[in-house]
């Protein structure tokens, strides 16, 4: 049976689509199309920028033997074997391209491939080494910083990702490690160590809420604070955050005006 069947109808439609669109080969449609989110827009701009990334066809046999260089069990690789990978793609763990690379191969549990996330997400991203992988993460990592939408998907997966599998919140220590790794060069810096001091000075497990909210608090509150609405929904942290702060950023707006009176 073609792995088309085990889509979703509403895949399947697209990847008609996007075959009469592009003249290409059902294989290629569901690999762009997987790589795009299901998107079909996004996964025909792709296609037309960056055909030869989509035409290449990757060696299953290939990934599998660099899944085994890496796994400490038939099924699995491990934290050793995650460092290992990271020491030969030359990322640092606190790169923004090392999630990048976990939510692409579906990871479930930090330090941690299983087989299946590994072959079949490596086939999805095209890629059959570490030089192919490390260009693709080059590339993803670029499309996080400039589409919103992008960063959203990240942002949310790591929610999942970095929290204990049973809690229902996140220890703010971790918070903090991924919001410096997700939001750095992608929000006001000002705005963002003030909001990780404020955290880490109360010291409170972060809940969903406040999480899923703060991105969009960081992407469309201005540097001044100035268009929060107390009156929106949003978490009780972040209003006692804008209260916080507010009286930090007037603080420092004095200083620097009576040094320039000087």
């Amino acid at each position: 049976m073609s792995s088309i069947h085990k889509l979703k109808s509403s895949e399947r439609a697209k990847v008609r689509q996007f075959i009469q669109l592009t003249n290409c080969s059902e294989k290629i449609a569901m690999n762009c199309l997987a790589q795009n989110e299901w998107r079909l827009e996004m996964a025909c701009d792709s296609f037309f920028q960056s055909p030869d990334q989509y035409m290449k066809v990757v060696d299953r046999k290939k990934i599998d033997n660099w899944f085994h260089k890496y796994a400490q069990s038939q099924d699995k690789i491990l934290v050793d074997g995650c460092i290992q990978l990271l020491e030969d793609l030359s990322l640092r763990p606190n790169d923004r391209k090392v999630l990048i690379l976990a939510q692409r191969l579906g990871a479930q549990r930090q330090c941690e491939f299983t087989r299946q996330e590994f072959t079949t997400g490596m086939a999805d991203m095209n890629c059959d080494s570490n030089q192919t992988l490390y260009q693709r993460l080059v590339e993803l990592d670029n499309e996080v910083t400039t589409d919103l939408n992008k960063l959203r998907d990240l942002y949310l997966f790591a929610w999942n990702y970095g929290k204990q599998l049973e809690a229902k919140t996140m220890e703010w220590e971790t918070a903090v490690e991924y919001w410096n790794i997700l939001l750095h060069n992608t929000v006001n810096t000002q705005l963002l160590q003030l909001w990780i001091q404020f955290v880490s000075d109360n010291r409170k497990a972060v809940t969903k809420d406040t999480w899923n909210l703060l991105l969009e608090f960081a992407t469309s509150i201005d540097a001044t604070l100035s268009n929060y609405d107390f009156d929106g929904a949003w978490p009780t942290l972040i209003d006692d955050f804008v209260l916080w702060a507010r009286d930090r950023l007037k603080a420092h707006n004095t200083r620097a005006t009576i040094q320039s009176n000087q």
